[in-house]
């Protein structure tokens, strides 16, 4: 029968061996509280293992006296049998069992002098957070620094980085890592950094080796509440700014559109007074006097209400309505087989304050606007692009483009009593045709005159293609009138989009009206 041998902890450490942080690595390694370590060293000796073989206390002896405790190896003395039967029962009970090996022997249970373990399976050991030395994920000492630790639990780098890269915009991956800080990425989150941050931290956590990632994230703290509170607190907060941010604005321009509403309703009667006046008499009063309206009329909404040139009826609103000065929504009346209709799409106010009846023409709708001269006496729908210019034709009445597709209109004024009376719309648009193939150089009249109805009247277009300072030009050309003028309204574009600008150019001349 081979010799067995206990393993004896004395109560003494090597020379030079500091004793405070012996214990600390005693109990790491031990897996012991402070206060039973304190009752295991109350005796000069304590047997921490029997019945081992020479090679396994050997073991046991060298990992335990790492600690700077002294240990020693005693035999063990062998068992006195009291009878044949006695060894006879024994040797069948051991040839019933398992064989165990040496370093396989269990600890007694509920011992609190049980012995060491020297498992150094990676998946059972941590690192210390203070100074990254692999210990046991249950010490609550790291044996090497001897700072206490925090009993926590490893963190799967996968989970992580997934985290990280589809949620880590709110900071969601710092979370999972017990990392409060992670509440900066929320309120990072608008300007994207956030976006770009976590998906390069996912890509870094997907390719960190296995040990580096549990050096790091293998022994993390649970969460404590104050973190939750202060997520949900902030993901609160953010949630509420953005609603607030739809929301406000929104009722602050439902509680304008009310008020102009009801500015509206109180210039109601002074447009019905205007449409009698014009039934009655046929024509269209210049002011209020004329109209036999009051010269102030005003209220908590409206500032005033004016007639002019036209019949013109203009109702401004005070700043405190509409929060800022001089806005104005306007009323052109146009008399239709003896009945009034009104058009309220001028003025200065915005679309979005304005009842829908009078958003089609001041806004784009469809992408198109009506563009008025400075006077008010005529006008085009133009799309939204277009813009109005001033440096085409210093004589033109109105003036619009959009540069980037090289589109261009002016309009021209003429008054009929400069001509004899026997010109008429089709004599004009011939002499003006004349006059324009005249001033280009390879000038050609590819179309026209081709009769049409602008404003309510007869009109002539006419097609021509010139050559400008070695450019060439492509021209749209309608000559149209009103009872008092001629009208030239002269478009172009470059002869190469010729083809695509001229359904656009079509349209606009064909919107064209006087007031």
């Amino acid at each position: 029968m081979h010799a067995l041998y206990s393993l004896v902890l004395l109560n003494k450490c090597y020379p030079g061996v500091d004793e405070a942080a012996a214990k600390v690595k005693l109990a790491g390694m031990l897996k012991l509280d402070k206060q039973t370590l304190e009752r295991l060293l109350a005796k000069q000796e304590v047997v921490i293992k029997r019945k081992l073989d020479k090679e396994a206390a050997q073991k046991y002896s060298d990992s335990l006296s790492q600690t700077g405790f002294m240990v020693s190896i005693k035999e063990e003395a062998p068992p006195i049998e009291s009878s044949l039967s006695l060894v006879a029962k024994e040797t069948t009970d051991r040839s019933s069992e398992p064989t165990r090996q040496p370093d396989e022997a269990q600890p007694e249970a509920g011992n609190v002098y049980r012995s060491p373990q020297v498992d150094v399976d990676i998946s059972r050991r941590v690192f210390c957070r203070h100074c990254g030395a692999q210990i046991s994920a249950e010490a609550t000492f790291c044996s090497a620094c001897g700072v206490g630790q925090v009993i926590g639990s490893p963190k799967n780098k996968y989970i992580a980085g997934f985290l990280a890269i589809f949620l880590g915009f709110l900071g969601v991956h710092r979370f999972y890592l017990g990392q409060w800080w992670g509440v900066f990425y929320i309120l990072l989150f608008l300007t994207g950094l956030s976006l770009i941050i976590s998906i390069i931290e996912g890509i870094v956590f997907l390719c960190t080796p296995k040990v580096s990632w549990l050096r790091r994230y293998g022994n993390v703290p649970p969460t404590t509440p104050i973190v939750a509170i202060i997520v949900g607190i902030i993901a609160f907060i953010m949630v509420a700014g953005i609603l607030a941010s739809i929301a406000i604005p929104a009722y602050q321009d439902y509680a304008i559109r009310a008020k102009i509403g009801e500015g509206l309703s109180f210039s109601e009667q002074a447009k019905e007074q205007l449409s009698l006046f014009i039934q009655a008499n046929n024509i269209f009063p210049e002011s209020n006097a004329q109209a036999g309206l009051p010269e102030t009329m005003s209220n908590e909404i409206v500032s005033s209400v004016r007639v002019s040139k036209g019949g013109l009826l203009t109702i401004q609103f005070h700043k405190e309505v509409t929060h800022q000065p001089g806005q104005t929504i306007t009323f052109r009346p146009t008399l239709v087989n003896g009945r009034v209709e009104w058009d309220c799409s001028g003025g200065s106010l915005l679309a979005k304050y304005r009842p829908i009846a009078c958003r089609s023409s001041s806004e784009s709708v469809g992408g198109v606007k009506q563009v008025d001269s400075a006077d008010g006496r005529l006008s085009v729908k133009v799309p939204s692009r277009w813009n109005m210019i001033e440096q085409l034709h210093e004589e033109a009445v109105l003036q619009v483009a959009h540069l980037r597709d090289e589109n261009y209109l002016v309009i021209l004024a003429e008054s009929k009593t400069d001509f004899a009376e026997n010109v008429d719309i089709g004599k004009y648009g011939k002499q003006v045709s004349e006059i324009i193939l005249t001033n280009f150089e390879q000038s050609e009249l590819i179309s026209g005159p081709t009769s049409l109805e602008i404003n309510g009247q007869p009109a002539f277009s006419y097609e021509i293609i010139g050559q400008a300072q070695r450019v060439n030009i492509y021209y749209y050309f309608v000559v149209a009138q009103s009872d008092e003028e001629y009208f030239q309204l002269v478009s172009w574009t470059l002869k190469s989009r010729m083809n695509t600008n001229k359904p656009t150019l079509q349209q606009i001349t064909q919107s064209f009206k006087t007031h």
